[in-house]
This record gives structure tokens, sequence and C-alpha cells, in this order.
């Protein structure tokens, strides 16, 4: 009878040696916001949670700046998981991709603004679409030749600065668990509200505002603009601009928001024109209430944004 002894090297090792093959098929997928500017008040630590098979993280560097104020941070949020065949990854990509889509929509609900906001500001355009020009040739030219100069005036795009006192990621997650199962009429208002956020057109961001106004007044049946103003927290009526009920006064009598046409005749007689004022007016306080009034929807405290 013959006897076989396996030592217990020769047991491990294969165990070992098969364990180091598999480790070695087993890749990391990601999603990474862009990097976003806060600037914290006090060291902290950052969140981590899971959430299926997806590890949600957020990392921040201090940055060494001199333009920038003390304790400014690049911070950025990672959603990561283990794969170990394409097959898996296309299993698991729509998962992360929904997941980082939907803090997109409930970073509204803890900073202000979606992750991907739209960045407005003054655009000078030289021509209009489908056209060129050479005026920028020809202005060169002449202050050449008027100051015996040559060059161009660059204007850097400032740094959008928000001043907090923890990092975010712990509350979003809290947020993004309340949004999913959050009824549909209020996921509806906040996809409005998204949209009006993420727009680039001016126009498109109006619309989507005033629709947005409309909903909100919708929750409230029954109740006069006042009586729905007045029951918002004092803190946030204190810092509009205008009243709800100039808001739909606005969405109502411009020609760029909801209605053209003021008066009908032959011809027709327009709404005017929102003013820059009016504008600038309307975005703060639609912005300001909409969020107001989803913050509580969703179960969270309402707040205000202080940037730098």
């Amino acid at each position: 009878m013959k006897v076989f002894r396996t030592s217990y090297k020769d047991a491990i090792e294969p165990a070992e040696e098969n364990m180091r093959k598999m480790n070695e098929k087993i890749q990391k997928i990601f999603f990474r916001t862009k990097p976003l500017l806060y600037v914290l008040s006090k060291t902290v630590l950052p969140h981590q949670r899971i959430i299926g098979d997806w590890v949600i993280r957020e990392t921040y560097e201090l940055l060494d700046d001199s333009t920038l104020p003390k304790g400014t941070v690049s911070y950025s949020i990672w959603i990561e998981t283990d794969v170990s065949s394409p097959k898996e990854i296309q299993a698991k990509k729509d998962t992360g991709f929904k997941i980082a889509d939907d803090l997109n929509r409930v970073w509204t609900y803890v900073r202000g603004q979606p992750i991907n906001a739209a960045r407005l500001g003054l655009v000078f355009c030289d021509a209009p679409a489908a056209w060129t020009t050479n005026i920028k040739e020809v202005e060169k030219k002449l202050d050449a030749e008027i100051s015996g100069m040559t060059g161009n005036i660059i204007i850097q795009p400032g740094h959008c600065l928000m001043y907090v006192t923890e990092l975010p990621l712990s509350k979003a997650l809290d947020v993004y668990e309340s949004y999913k199962t959050a009824p549909d009429f209020i996921r509806a208002l906040i996809e409005l509200h998204y949209s009006a956020l993420t727009s680039k057109r001016s126009e498109d961001r109006l619309i989507f505002f005033a629709k947005a106004l409309e909903m909100v007044r919708g929750l409230y049946p029954g109740k006069s603009n006042q009586q729905i103003q007045d029951s918002l927290p004092v803190n946030i009526t204190s810092n509009l601009q205008q009243s709800l009920h100039w808001l739909f006064g606005i969405a109502n009598n411009r020609f760029d928001v909801r209605h053209v046409v003021q008066q009908k005749g032959t011809p027709p007689v327009l709404h005017p024109r929102i003013s820059m004022q009016e504008h600038q007016s309307f975005e703060h306080d639609a912005d300001l209430i909409i969020r107001t009034v989803i913050c509580r929807q969703l179960g969270h405290e309402p707040f205000l944004v202080k940037y730098g």
C-alpha cells in the first residue's frame, strides 16, 4: 500500500498561486468627478460608504496657491467597484453611471448646485453663428498703429469658491437615499430644477425655472403666493430679491419665459423682453425657493450658500 505524504508547503502554495492569479484578473473601474473647489474651515475626515457593489468615497487635497483663500482644497468624489471580465464591466457600468448621474442631481440640495452645473458668464461673440469676421485682426493692426504696441488682453475665468465647514458626501448620500424613494411628482420637480441649473441657454433656464415654480405652487393647493412665501423659513425669504408674486408675474408677462403675446390684434402686441436685472433676480429667487421646497420634501433642512 502506497502512502502519499503532502507537506504543508505543497498544499498551501497551489492555493496561494490560484489566489494570486485571481487577484491579477481583478481590476477596479471608477467614475470620478472633476475637481471642485471648496474652502474648508478645519481639517475633516473624508467619508466613505458602500452602495451595492460600489464604494463611494471623497478625497481632497489642500492647494498651495497664494491667490486662493487659506484652506482652499481640490475636492473629488470616487465611485469604484471591482471587475474581473469585460462582461462584468458591461453589467456594472450602468449602475455606476446611474449613481453618478443621481449624485449630480442631489448635490443641489447639499451644496446649492449640481456637480455639473452650467457656469454662466458674459460671452463676447465676434460674429453670428455660421459667419466669420476679420474684426480681431483689424483691431490688432489699429491698436499697433495708434499705440505702437501689440498683444491680447486675456481675461482669466475666476474660481467659484464655496465655503464649507464639513465635507459634503455623507449628507449627499443621505439625500440620495431620500431621492430614490421620493414620489414621482417630486422627482419630476427635481428634474426641472436640474435642467434649469445645467442648461447653457438662458432662454431654456428661464422656461425650466418657470415650470418648476408652477409645480411648487401645485404643492400648496388653495394658498396664495404670499401664503406660500410666508410658509418658508425666515432666513430664506429674507434673502429673496423679489416676492413669489413678482416671480409669477415675470414668468407670465415676459416674451422670454412662458407667454409671447400680450394682446391679440393685427398685429398682436408682444410681451416685453426680460431685462438683465429682472433675469438675474428671477433666477436667483426661483432657484432659492425651488431648492428650499425640495429640501423640505426630501426631509432635509433648507440652507443658504456662501460663495467667495
